[in-house]
């Protein structure tokens, strides 16, 4: 069962500014917390940054959706800080949503024993040799394994810069316990030339940051480095596949002459006769 706290702002217009005014404002309520996880029997804050409208002009609205009902207005009422926390009690194993024009922080309960290492563990693959020789582009993939709870954000960008670059989300997996998820870019061949970073937003990162995993360049130098390794790669494996073969043959004939002497020794027994 889900349960959701939405937020809501609006503006009433004071007679002593003229309306032209408030034409450029442009009201917004953000959240950065993107999930907080509690046990049963405990409490949260659930908070909201306003921005772009004045303390006096500003009426937060709170409202409850349960999953299939409409929402509902718990509460509103003038705001007195830009940043606004709403404390919630935890009684039961729901999931708690607050939306906010988009954005929300989603409250997990769970009686559950939660592990620190919760954490996405990423793992990264660069674009194949065959990739940017048909296609002339190329696609960084981060894996994001062993995450709870499953609200992530994942967002790529080139290293230094600011612009958020288009990219490809996955589904969200959920494998025993915890969740997995897929996130890619794909990028022309000169863009690869540059180094990109995928940023990972969620509750259980180390240290409460944002984590940075960084793809390094894509070059002929390097592609040929990655080819190299490939193939270095396949005939390890070759190799190991057929060392295994040889040696469980060389353990089958082993275990054969032993056998046989070990009957030779002792006799073999057939109509109450010894033959050795």
């Amino acid at each position: 069962m889900s349960l959701a706290w939405v937020c809501r702002l609006t503006s009433i217009l004071s007679p002593l500014f003229p309306l032209f005014l408030y034409g450029d404002i442009k009201m917004k309520i953000s959240q950065h917390q993107l999930s907080s996880t509690r046990r049963p029997d405990r409490t949260v804050h659930i908070s909201c940054k306003l921005s772009g409208v004045p303390l006096e002009n500003a009426i937060v609205h709170w409202y409850q959706e349960k999953e299939g009902e409409p929402l509902k207005r718990i509460l509103y009422g003038s705001a007195n800080s830009y940043n606004l926390q709403f404390l919630i009690w935890v009684e039961s194993l729901w999931s708690y949503y607050v939306k906010i024009f988009g954005d929300g922080t989603k409250l997990v309960v769970t009686d559950r024993r939660l592990d620190g290492d919760l954490f996405p563990k990423p793992t990264i693959f660069f674009p194949s040799v065959e990739e940017v020789k048909r296609h002339s582009a190329g696609t960084h993939l981060c894996l994001l394994q062993n995450f709870f709870p499953d609200a992530i954000k994942v967002q790529w960008k080139e290293k230094n810069g600011n612009t958020i670059l288009e990219s490809h989300q996955g589904n969200i997996i959920k494998t025993n316990d915890t969740y997995m998820k897929f996130s890619w870019l794909t990028l022309t061949k000169k863009a690869m030339e540059k180094e990109h970073v995928c940023i990972v937003k969620h509750e259980n990162n180390k240290g409460g940051r944002d984590q940075e995993i960084l793809f390094s360049p894509v070059n002929k130098g390097n592609t040929l480095h990655f080819q190299s390794n490939t193939l270095q790669l396949q005939f390890a494996s070759t190799s190991a596949y057929y060392t295994y073969l040889l040696l469980l043959l060389k353990s089958m004939i082993y275990f054969s002459i032993i056998a046989f002497c070990v009957f030779w020794r002792t006799g073999i027994f057939s109509n109450g006769k010894i033959f050795r």
